[in-house]
């Protein structure tokens, strides 16, 4: 009888994981989708421009974190703009211009008349990364901007313990920060629990994520599953922690090795 009390234990145990690593792990299909991806390209290359800075490290992380930040005002604005909550091209699209200048004056611009197509693949490709929980910031991280905004805007960023102040060599800085008054919940928008959220330390996950190629990222490509540059992770989230109980539902060679594990405890 305690055999038996045992093994459906066990057997509700393993079922149950299953159910939380199903209903925990995000599905990044519904967030990288290729027309998020193109509305979030466009944006990025707006707001920083081809070329930012001579030093193609920092360009590349000034625009990761752009976009990083874009998606946080999407999703934080979706409630208050037509956009479907469920819908990332939506929230992207309806940004208001106070979030990004002029944004309504070319969110209806097809990429090819807003990025330049030799340009368009690195864009696509940041897109996709931060669409796809690669690269994401706390939900707290919206504020992009000059540093020398008005009040209205530096009143909710401070750089101090917020982030970080790029300096364009050929134009004006733009600064990454905080907004004060919005709680940090150490997650990003998918739920993703943020490890390190140091300037250095994305420093380094951007570099890591640099291409030297990014033509295959194209407005037929993007989101298909074809970047394979995983060298880093920045999050220990729910589908991450889950990955192996859902993995363990669909392998049964996991199984087996749970079934080991109880058969050394029976003999125990």
């Amino acid at each position: 009888m305690k055999k038996l009390q045992k093994k459906f234990i066990i057997i509700l145990l393993i079922s149950l994981f299953c159910f939380i690593g199903k209903v925990y792990a995000y599905d990044y299909s519904k967030s990288c989708t290729k027309e998020a991806a193109i509305e979030l390209a466009k944006i990025v290359y707006h707001e920083t421009g081809a070329t930012y800075s001579n030093d193609e490290n920092s360009a590349f992380l000034l625009q990761s974190s752009t976009a990083a930040v874009v998606i946080n005002n999407a999703n934080r604005t979706a409630k208050s703009t037509k956009a479907n909550s469920d819908n990332w091209q939506e929230k992207i699209y309806y940004l208001i211009d106070t979030c990004y200048n002029n944004h309504s004056g070319y969110r209806d611009k097809s990429i090819d008349e807003e990025i330049p197509k030799n340009l368009q693949g690195k864009f696509l490709y940041i897109a996709e990364l931060v669409l796809s929980g690669k690269y994401t910031f706390p939900t707290n991280m919206t504020i992009q901007g000059a540093p020398d905004a008005p009040d209205y805007v530096r009143q909710y960023a401070t750089t101090n313990d917020g982030w970080h102040i790029f300096t364009n060599t050929g134009g004006y800085d733009t600064m990454i920060a905080y907004e004060i008054g919005l709680n940090d919940t150490g997650k990003d928008q998918f739920g993703n629990k943020l490890t390190n959220t140091s300037f250095s330390y994305y420093s380094n996950l951007a570099k890591s994520y640099q291409l030297s190629d990014y033509s295959k990222y194209t407005p037929s490509t993007v989101c298909t599953g074809i970047s394979t540059n995983n060298q880093t992770s920045n999050t220990t989230s729910d589908k991450e922690e889950n990955s192996t109980i859902v993995e363990a539902c669909t392998k049964p060679d996991i199984l087996r090795v749970i079934y080991f594990a109880k058969l050394i405890l029976d003999i125990v």
